[in-house]
């Protein structure tokens, strides 16, 4: 490969090209320029034949915009006429110009290829990478094999946590008895882990000593039982030895102090005895660490002997023990692979039952597409492929760094020899190797390419700062290979800020680079968790003095004649792990400084994720109060414990169950966007939130949580408890985390940016701080790994190997001088990093880069732990020429201290140059809420404003505490039926539900015993249900001959009917004045005029809404039923006429009941062309069920009234809808 620095100029658009472009040096305005070159050349036909690749959706759309303006500003300047204004265009881009110039003279030609490009750019081909294939394997389905009517799905981690779940029932049940120690350890998510790399990288070489799995489990049984036996001896000699007595064997007098310290050891001791001595076979037990036992070894007792110093005779016991330590250590390896087997049977298994269960389905998986049109592109001849080169002339791969494998092979099969390419990209941020990126890709397609460029020009940072990054990056030691792996090397970039834009900082142009040297008084080693405590309250200072500065106009951005004030959206702190954002966003907070944290956590990891997860299980259950109570009391609904109480002794807790009734309706009917939307909008979530602490955190997190979980609902068509199912094993990290998934943003609005290093990749901020760059490059303690052979093929490891861990510390130093380099190419103007002497911090990033030495080696583990002054080593390691740009900042762990006169009791106010006694003016008056859905129980409060919410409930709500336990026992009637909202669900389900007209008794008593189960009511209710249900239908409820439920066609009848109907005006003093001028139309309508509330006027405008239990109709007439569960006593006597008639004033049900009639007449009205009130309404039917008895012609439990029409044509009026009635009421003629 040639290389050469680019220049779009001189750079020929043909062959494999591959342009390396640092960070900030113009990678998109580069391909933008190429893009607009190759058309003007005529390299293509068409926009449509240029192939752009990106690896995300953002980088497609900034790409889309940055190449469609270019092409403007090329075909602005083309025609414009004015010889000064062209010139201006051409000194704000002089690299269009350059590109222009051969086309100046002759235009024409240029400014129509340019202006056909601007027109057809929505035919343009530029795509995700996943884009691109599901468009090849759409467009030639028939040559890739694909179906035509695939179900694309982008997240497929329930089907991959389900077939694990079949896999570990299917074999870990029947695994050795010899390994269960090992198989407690292993958790779901570790095999989720595991599937997940095997699904970023589908052709991954899975290693395994030993494959044949009868085998493994042979020798570890031998294993096994060697070890047990002498764990059985070594438990009978020491049955009667405490800790004391056994450390009376070991001669610590002879032994070294740093080895044998007696204190150490007899804690080791402690552990050992209580394993041996527990009465349990070895694979019931935790496993102890080996570490542990060597140290009553015979041989590491003589190992450790003070020179001059002998043993004469080695207590036996130590002989024994270290024989079991052997077989020990044998069953162990023996566990491990026979574990090692297991994992990878279980890859196995997964990955060719998903891909059986996706073909029967026609589903694909987002990374499918890949490996079929890998796989397709393999298999097929060269005609397929001609075709797809012909259609792209000319191909871009933006972010190569980035690509995998599987996608490189694509590419090369497709466009290499055959089109023009161009792979774009820095290795040196290559730091997706978690997602499947491999930068062994880059390196094998860098070996093979024609052409190569470096770009070498920073256009992002002030000079100063790229030429201290350039210092750390060829320190004094000046690395071979920087980047650790061949083939990434670094070097020096300029920079085209020369000055012009700088921060001042009290008059001062501070050196750009900052690094804090944190160190202990004594030089010992800083706790890890001490020093992240330590470097985010040292940030959040900094920030909060730059601040300071600021508002004083000692601090600001100068951009020639321009000074620019900080705010804290100009900072940005960038994390390893979330964890430390967190640490940092609580100094900040507690500083007053905003700020907002973007975060690869998962949403489901939230508080909101448990409080959403909450409402779907009282959704879902809207009888359990319990589960009610809990969730009343989270931050989502704002309850206090108190309140719930009282409300739980005042009964009320079941006016919640009603409306989740409601919910569950709604969820069913509508979807679980529109649900959790009036949820909302109902609990005045949003209002109430806004002003909280977090609360724009919160509203993010719900309205995330929200949309996803729409999207499985629609995706999978998931009933109510199949989402439930989802989300709870979501939360549980059983299933695989998508991208999509992770926490957004609350808000970018002038607010301080904390975020990881990977999501930081792209961006850009003036001042950007990144201390968190310590971590280490050693694996601790085993776990499965990746990692390259010498033939760059990507390996998974199960197994602990010496020679394989070697490699992947080599690849992981290298992720982290990656993470480190774009970490500190972020900043436009001023970076801060530091260093420490932390656990691992021997194997950093930095301590490659300023040692110059193995950091993997004993001796650097010496000599970096006798490190007495992280200042000194910095600047050791630095040439003088460094220190023109960068500053070493001594920093001390125990306090924070960065040389800062600021006061952590200092206000938000102070940081921003405002007087401290400033306050908003608040409003203290209350707004009337003038639109809104109104509903009964509202109006009820408007009439009776000084009574309780529960004074208008019924039993259906509360419970029956009327009814004696000694009753409840004496039989299963019902009147003994339990009370409260659970049964009312029941009954009205039941009812909902159950075809009164045709049901037989056999479907009855089904219906009824599934019904009685659902809601977790004693089964032996259930015949006193069904006689009930046989009485109703039986029932006689007017003069007319068969007029009985039972003889009314399911099709003739509308259950849980919802209703909304506008109003102009709900105005409860006039609802009262209707029924008070209407007192002569009857006895009822007297009784009603007398019952009603004092006057209290507001108007409220909006709608009235609802549900009716039933209607029907019967020759002719519509009825309205309502089901009543109410308890008015344990006789049917207790359910006559004049019993009703309190409890349907007690209970104003008057006018719930008038309501409904309003709204049904609203709607007969309008579907029925000669609607006529008298004759086309019958009535009003309130069933209280209980009191239903056998009597064909008994009235007990019936409660009818048919409302004058006079009332009714009152209502509207007072509602101010269009009257309906064109005869006999207040309201007039049509």
């Amino acid at each position: 490969m040639g290389h050469n620095y680019f220049n779009i100029q001189e750079c020929p658009i043909e062959g494999s090209n591959l342009i390396e472009a640092s960070a900030g040096t113009g990678k998109t305005y580069s391909i933008a320029s190429l893009f607009l070159k190759a058309l003007l050349e005529k390299r293509v036909k068409s926009v449509k034949n240029i192939l752009v690749l990106t690896f995300t959706k953002a980088a497609t759309a900034e790409i889309k915009l940055r190449i469609y303006e270019n092409l403007l500003t090329a075909k602005r300047m083309l025609e414009e006429t004015s010889e000064n204004v062209r010139e201006h265009l051409f000194e704000k881009e002089p690299v269009i110009r350059d590109i222009l110039k051969p086309y100046l003279d002759e235009r024409s030609e240029a400014l129509k290829i340019i202006s056909n490009a601007v027109k057809n750019f929505d035919e343009n081909g530029i795509y995700t990478i996943h884009g691109f294939c599901n468009l090849i394997l759409s467009e030639y389905a028939f040559s890739s094999g694909v179906p035509f009517d695939k179900n694309m799905v982008t997240d497929q981690s329930l089907l991959v946590f389900e077939t694990i779940v079949d896999y570990w029932r299917m074999f870990a049940f029947f695994a050795p008895k010899c390994v269960m120690n090992k198989l407690e350890k292993l958790e779901f998510s570790d095999l989720i882990s595991l599937y997940k790399i095997k699904e970023s990288n589908p052709h991954i070489r899975i290693n395994q000593q030993e494959e044949n799995m009868t085998g493994i489990s042979n020798t570890v049984e031998n294993c096994y039982n060697s070890a047990e036996e002498i764990h059985g001896e070594l438990a009978e000699r020491l049955k009667y030895t405490d800790t004391t007595s056994f450390l009376g064997l070991i001669p610590f007098e002879k032994l070294k102090g740093n080895i044998y310290q007696k204190s150490s050891i007899e804690a080791k001791a402690e552990k050992f005895l209580n394993f041996i001595s527990a009465d349990q076979p070895l694979y019931a037990k935790d496993i102890l660490d080996d570490s542990i036992i060597i140290y009553f070894t015979a041989g590491k007792i003589t190992s450790s002997l003070k020179k001059n110093n002998k043993i004469d005779e080695m207590p036996e016991i130590f002989k024994i023990i270290e024989h079991f330590y052997d077989i020990y250590l044998q069953y162990m390896q023996a566990a491990d692979g026979w574990l090692a087997g297991f994992k990878k049977n279980m890859i196995d298994f997964v990955h060719k039952r998903l891909n059986a269960y996706k073909s029967a389905r026609g589903i694909l998986y987002f990374n499918d597409q890949l490996s079929i049109l890998h796989d397709a592109l393999s298999e097929t001849g060269d005609h397929f492929k001609d075709r797809i080169a012909d259609e792209y002339q000319l191909v871009f791969v933006d972010e190569f760094q980035d690509t995998d494998p599987l996608q490189y092979e694509i590419i090369k099969k497709l466009f290499i020899d055959k089109s023009a390419v161009f792979f774009i990209g820095d290795p040196k941020q290559s730091i997706y190797s978690f997602r499947g990126a491999d930068i062994y890709s880059y390196i094998k397609a860098k070996e093979n390419v024609e052409s190569g460029y470096t770009m070498k020009t920073n256009f992002r940072s002030e000079s100063a700062l790229v030429y201290g990054v350039n210092r750390i990056f060829n320190s004094r030691f000046r690395r071979e290979n920087p980047f650790v792996i061949e083939n990434i090397g670094y070097s020096d970039v300029d920079s085209e800020n020369k000055g012009e834009t700088k921060l001042i900082v009290e008059g001062e142009e501070y050196k750009p680079l900052k690094i804090w040297a944190f160190e202990t008084s004594d030089g010992n080693l800083i706790n890890e968790d001490e020093y992240n405590e330590a470097a985010a309250l040292t940030t959040a200072r900094e920030v909060a003095r730059l601040l300071k500065l600021s508002a004083e106009s000692k601090a600001y951005i100068k951009h020639k004649d321009k000074y620019e004030q900080l705010k804290p959206a100009d900072f940005a702190v960038l994390c390893r792990k979330t964890k430390e954002a967190f640490i940092v966003k609580k100094y900040l907070d507690q500083l007053g400084i905003a700020n907002i944290i973007s975060s690869s956590k998962s949403i489901f990891d939230s508080e909101e994720a448990y409080e959403i997860h909450l409402l779907l299980n009282c959704i879902s259950e809207p009888g359990n109060l319990n589960m009610i109570k809990n969730f009343l009391i989270t931050d989502l609904m704002g309850f206090k414990p108190h309140h719930v109480k009282n409300m739980e002794e005042s009964e009320g807790l079941g006016g919640y169950s009603i409306k989740l009734r409601g919910y569950k309706e709604l969820l069913i009917s509508r979807g679980i966007m529109h649900c959790v939307n009036e949820f909302l909008k109902d609990e005045q979530i949003i209002s109430r939130l806004i002003h909280s602490p977090y609360g724009k955190r919160k509203i993010a997190n719900i309205n995330q949580l929200s949309e996803i979980l729409h999207k499985k609902e629609s995706e999978n068509a998931l009933q109510l408890h199949e989402l439930i199912n989802w989300l709870s094993n979501q939360r549980s990290g059983n299933l695989l985390k998508e991208e999509e998934y992770e926490l957004r943003m609350e808000t970018d609005e002038d607010a301080l940016n904390i975020m990881t290093i990977h999501k930081s990749k792209g961006l850009q901020f003036p001042v950007v701080f990144a201390p968190f760059l310590l971590a280490g490059s050693l694996m601790h303690s085993f776990k499965p790994f990746i990692y390259h052979d010498d033939d760059l093929e990507i390996h998974l490891q199960l197994e602990s190997d010496e020679e394989t861990q070697s490699k992947y510390a080599l690849e992981c130093l290298s992720e982290n001088l990656r993470l480190a380099y774009v970490a500190l190419t972020r900043a436009k103007y001023r970076c801060y990093t530091a260093l420490a002497k932390t656990r691992n911090a021997g194997t950093s990033a930095f301590a490659y880069l300023f040692s110059g030495v193995n950091i993997f080696s004993k001796e650097w583990k010496k000599e970096f732990k006798d490190i007495t002054s992280m200042e000194n080593f910095v600047t050791e390691a630095l040439d003088n020429e460094a220190f023109d740009f960068i500053d070493i900042l001594p920093a001390k762990p125990e306090s924070a201290d960065i040389n800062s006169d600021f006061e952590p009791s200092e206000s938000a106010e102070e940081l921003s140059g405002e007087e401290k006694n400033l306050r908003v003016r608040e409003f203290q008056n209350k707004a009337p809420e003038r639109w809104r859905i109104s509903s009964f129980s509202s109006i009820l409060r408007k009439m009776n404003p000084h009574e309780t919410f529960t004074t208008f409930m019924d039993d259906e709500v509360f419970g029956v505490s009327e009814i004696s336990e000694e009753k409840r026992d004496a039989d299963y009637s019902m009147f003994s039926l339990p009370g409260g909202v659970n049964t009312g669900n029941a009954l009205h389900d039941l009812l909902e539900h159950t075809d009164l007209n045709t049901v037989t008794e056999s479907g009855l008593n089904e219906i009824v015993r599934k019904t009685l189960n659902l809601y977790h009511i004693d089964a032996k209710f259930k015949n006193a249900v069904c006689e009930n249900i046989n009485n109703l239908r039986g029932k006689k409820l007017g003069g007319e001959k068969d007029f009985q439920l039972k003889n009314v066609p399911y099709k003739d009848t509308l259950r849980e009917m919802e209703f909304y109907f506008p109003s102009r005006s709900i105005d409860s003093r006039l609802i009262r004045d209707v029924f008070i001028r209407n007192a002569g139309e009857g006895e009822t309508e007297s009784i009603i005029a007398g019952s009603m509330g004092e006057d209290v006027s507001e108007k409220i405008y909006g709608f009235m809404k609802g549900y009716i239990d039933m209607i029907f109709r019967y020759n002719g007439r519509y009825y309205i039923i309502d089901w009543k569960t109410n308890y008015l006593g344990s006789t049917y006597e207790d359910y006559r006429e004049d019993s009703l008639n309190q409890a349907m004033l007690k209970y104003q049900y008057f006018l719930q009941y008038h309501i409904y009639t309003v709204a049904l007449t609203l709607h007969l009205n309008s579907k029925m062309e000669n609607f006529d009130y008298e004759r086309h309404f019958g009535g009003v039917y309130y069933l209280f069920l209980r009191g239903i008895d056998a009597g064909e012609n008994s009235r007990n439990g019936i409660f009818f009234h048919k409302p004058a029409q006079s009332v009714i044509a009152g209502l509207i009026e007072s509602f101010q809808i269009e009257p309906v009635f064109s005869n006999g009421g207040t309201s007039g003629n049509p």
